[in-house]
């Protein structure tokens, strides 16, 4: 499977918690906690923009280090919530009816 998600929250990560210029320079392994990347607010952040970004419900018994505390891990965990959900690796394209009405929309 492809990186996507990880890339995805790289630039989530480096914009709006870390503020970094450099890009995203840990592993994908790196513990969010143990390096101080993050702290709990921080993971707070990270729930709501994954629950945002990628149309999943975070239940308060999944908000643990063995889902939340590495990209690697968090990612595995958006991909268990979406498996099946086209909707979260692919962009949304609404298409035109064939019977809706002429009316230049």
């Amino acid at each position: 499977m492809s990186d996507k998600i990880e890339n995805q929250l790289k630039e989530y990560l480096v914009a709006n918690l870390l503020f970094s210029d450099q890009g995203f320079t840990y592993g994908d392994d790196t513990s969010f906690l143990e390096e101080g990347l993050i702290d709990s607010l921080g993971v707070m952040e990270l729930v709501t923009y994954v629950g945002s970004a990628f149309a999943i419900q975070v239940r308060p018994e999944e908000l643990t280090a063995e889902h939340f505390d590495s990209v690697r891990k968090l990612a595995a965990y958006i991909r268990k919530k979406t498996a099946g959900n086209a909707a979260a690796e692919t962009p949304l394209v609404l298409e035109k009816s064939a019977r809706a009405p002429s009316n230049g929309f």
